[in-house]
């Protein structure tokens, strides 16, 4: 039955152009079926034809094959997540956006699966590979929840229970200690980042012959292990240790983009790293350079509502500010001020519109909008935004999450910023207030008061929030 709706699908999105993701995908598990005789007749010919639908060169398909012939003998099917994801209706290959588009039946697809990844743990063990890759799958959703905490002790727990009972290099926990990384790196937490990681590779721990491992390593072992690689920049980046982040980033990057593609998601999330790499050290120009290409893959390929579209989106013209702003002279900085909520505003709006109120990339725009809002001293406007994020969040992770704790102290901080204005620059009636120079020839003889539309977060924009609220 899963194999004929496999088929099914296939046929369906074979002319579909942004379901390119997911057709490569289907292909891939197709093959996988072929070659282990799940669903049909085993039939290796068949297999190499349809893996050959989903690699974009010889050294990829070459790699693909080695993995096929090494789960025949372990009886392990490496894209069970696809299929799991077609019996509970759920296409995780399409869009991530489509997590947040139904919170609540989001919430009872995790319910589910967290209590079935119970029952295979108790029947199976906790260093099944079954149990494994159950969770990661749920981490994974917990993750683009915005639920780092429950992730992060799904994952702690499960690896220190399959700890006791596995080889220090069995693949299962390797996958568990790649996971932990990467949650960590997003909590900042980067002495246990760097712990797991470098359990994971006690080669890379020496940084003078880092780099001829990476240069010597075949491209089977370096397309399995390239995502730690970048994991391994981000730290060095958030250690602030940038020539040698920018090291690895130089040599992986190039080379992970030849074997896979820039259209890989797996590269194009790595190259938005590096971006940001650049733009942690002031480098506004160089990581404006690598966000444009960025941004004309990511629409063309997975579409503008995509969450990494906006993301990417939201980074450039972000940049675009500020070298508009550095750029100019002091007088430059106020004459630029108008232009800040243009920026914010229109990706709040999106977001909101394409994947919800509470998603993450929402709530992160909607702390940029905060920013700007303060950064012109309209306090009383970026309160109420900042308040209305602290609810948006509390509500999604939880009031004790560690979310939730950051969103309440970026609201304290903007109160405190509001309260030390009000004490020192505000006299009587006059408050001082952003200005922009009125120009004669393009020489400031005179500055005027900043004149700003009002604004206030919508949250109607959100379809989820129309259909709750919808009274008859």
């Amino acid at each position: 039955m899963i194999f004929d709706s496999l088929i099914i699908r296939y046929q369906e999105v074979l002319h579909e152009p942004d379901m390119t993701r997911l057709r490569d995908a289907i292909a891939l598990e197709i093959a996988s079926c072929y070659w282990l005789g799940f669903g049909t007749k085993r039939d290796e010919a068949l297999a190499k034809v349809w893996l050959a639908k989903h690699t974009p060169n010889q050294g990829f398909f070459d790699y693909r094959l080695t993995k096929l012939k090494n789960t025949l003998g372990s009886c392990y099917l490496w894209w069970t997540k696809l299929s799991q994801q077609l019996q509970i209706g759920h296409l995780d290959f399409t869009n991530d956006m489509q997590y947040y588009r139904d919170q609540q039946q989001t919430q009872a697809i995790l319910e589910v699966e967290r209590r079935e990844l119970e029952d295979w743990e108790e029947v199976l063990g906790p260093g099944h590979f079954i149990v494994s890759s159950r969770s990661l799958a749920v981490c994974e959703k917990l993750i683009n929840l915005g639920m780092q905490d429950e992730a992060i002790a799904l994952t702690q727990s499960m690896y220190d229970r399959s700890e006791a009972v596995l080889p220090s290099d069995h693949v299962a926990l390797n996958a568990l200690r790649s996971s932990l990384v990467k949650l960590y790196l997003m909590e900042d937490r980067l002495t246990e980042a760097r712990q797991y990681l470098f359990e994971l590779h006690p080669e890379l721990k020496d940084e003078r012959s880092r780099v001829k491992l990476l240069e010597d390593v075949n491209d089977a072992v370096f397309l399995r292990d390239s995502a730690n690689y970048i994991l391994l920049a981000v730290l060095e980046t958030g250690m602030k240790r940038y020539k040698k982040a920018d090291t690895i980033y130089r040599l992986v990057i190039p080379r992970m983009c030849k074997l896979l593609g820039d259209r890989n998601l797996q590269c194009v999330r790595a190259r938005y790293d590096w971006a940001m790499h650049h733009s942690y050290r002031g480098n506004y120009p160089k990581a404006l350079e690598l966000l444009d290409p960025l941004y004309k893959v990511t629409v063309s390929n997975y579409g503008e509502t995509h969450e990494l579209s906006l993301l990417v989106a939201q980074s450039r013209v972000e940049h675009q500010v500020r070298l508009r702003i550095y750029r100019k002279t002091w007088v430059g900085r106020f004459a630029s001020r108008k232009f800040q909520m243009w920026f914010y505003k229109e990706p709040i709006e999106a977001a909101q519109a394409y994947l919800g109120n509470d998603h993450p990339y929402t709530i992160m725009a909607i702390n940029r909008g905060v920013a700007a809002l303060a950064g012109n001293l309209r306090y009383k406007e970026a309160i109420e935004l900042a308040k209305c994020a602290v609810e948006l969040v509390e509500k999604r992770s939880g009031k004790g999450s560690n979310a939730a704790e950051y969103q309440r102290g970026r609201l304290k901080l903007v109160q405190q910023s509001a309260s030390l204005h009000g004490i020192f620059f505000t006299w009587g009636s006059w408050t001082l207030r952003s200005h922009e120079p009125w120009r004669f020839r393009g020489i400031p003889i005179w500055w005027k008061t900043t004149k700003f539309e009002p604004f206030k977060l919508d949250l109607t924009l959100d379809p989820n929030y129309r259909a709750d609220n919808v009274t008859a």
